[in-house]
């Protein structure tokens, strides 16, 4: 008994020990000096003399995007953007709209060409800027393909297949493949005139509003619709009858029914409140003419 006594005494006071030890650290590591000690000096200039950042200085004005400038041409077919929502709307159910005439109607695309000029022109996002318009197009990207499906009345008539859309524009992946394509085309277009050097180069600022009929698929298909797309910014340049029309077409629509100042008044102008305010802020909209135009 006095044994088992004596190791319970013995494992009570070994238990004490660790508490202590354990108790001890716990105070070095939670308990805040009263006095820090000082060693370090305050920072100024000279100690960032070598050291490089990526941080760009706002107290220095920042040049213009690329895209935006007037005087100049896209440099990557990224740099043509689109167009508000309210000046999409209006390229298509504005009265004076259908004046302007097709520069393109293939099998693939119509296209049609807004000039800087023309009042909506003021609502791009880009120098040069395109629109599209995903409706149509045919099942399984042919028309005969199509009509065989259409008339198709047999045993799986009933099967989901037969039920979908089939359309290459009836998915974001298919919409957005051919986006791509006709933006690089176009890009490939508009940067031969600049190659050339051509003097009037810049009348090609402007909107091109393409119409969606079928996607080319083969490298032939694709070679042809580069070659409308070039020809069309030929005609652009110039097509003296093709510049007459335009001409007309955007003076007759200046003004009618007001317009103008309906899209001034429903244009989403800003993503943010006061942007501006923001060092390195860019226009929105840099062509819009920051004067509102009286209706007549």
């Amino acid at each position: 008994m006095n044994f088992i006594r004596h190791l319970s005494d013995v494992s009570k006071i070994s238990n004490q020990a660790v508490g202590q030890k354990v108790k001890k650290k716990v105070i070095e590591f939670t308990t805040i000096p009263s006095i820090i000690p000082v060693t370090a000096k305050f920072i100024d200039k000279s100690d960032f003399s070598n050291y490089s950042s990526n941080i760009p200085d706002h107290s220095v004005k920042q040049s213009i995007s690329s895209y935006s400038d007037s005087r100049r041409l896209p440099q990557v077919p990224t740099d043509i953007k689109g167009v508000d929502p309210e000046a999409y709307f209006g390229l298509t159910f504005f009265k004076g709209m259908n004046q302007i005439p097709l520069l393109i109607d293939n099998d693939f695309f119509n296209l049609k060409f807004i000039p800087k000029q023309h009042f909506i022109a003021q609502y791009r996002k880009s120098n040069i800027a395109y629109t599209f318009q995903n409706h149509g197009g045919y099942k399984l990207n042919d028309p005969e393909l199509e009509k065989s499906v259409n008339s198709y009345k047999g045993r799986y008539k009933a099967n989901t297949f037969f039920m979908e859309k089939l359309t290459p524009f009836s998915t974001a992946f298919g919409r957005i493949r051919y986006r791509k394509l006709l933006k690089r085309l176009l890009f490939n277009a508009v940067k031969e005139v600049e190659d050339k050097n051509d003097p009037k180069a810049l009348d090609l600022a402007g909107i091109y509003k393409f119409s969606f009929k079928r996607v080319p698929n083969t490298s032939e298909e694709i070679d042809r619709c580069q070659g409308d797309l070039l020809s069309s910014v030929d005609k652009i340049l110039h097509h003296k009858q093709l510049q007459t029309k335009l001409i007309e077409s955007y003076r007759d629509a200046k003004f009618k029914n007001g317009d103008l100042n309906n899209l001034r008044s429903k244009a989403t102008l800003y993503n943010t409140v006061r942007p501006q305010r923001v060092p390195g802020f860019l226009p929105k909209y840099p062509f819009l003419n920051p004067k509102p135009v009286r209706r007549r």
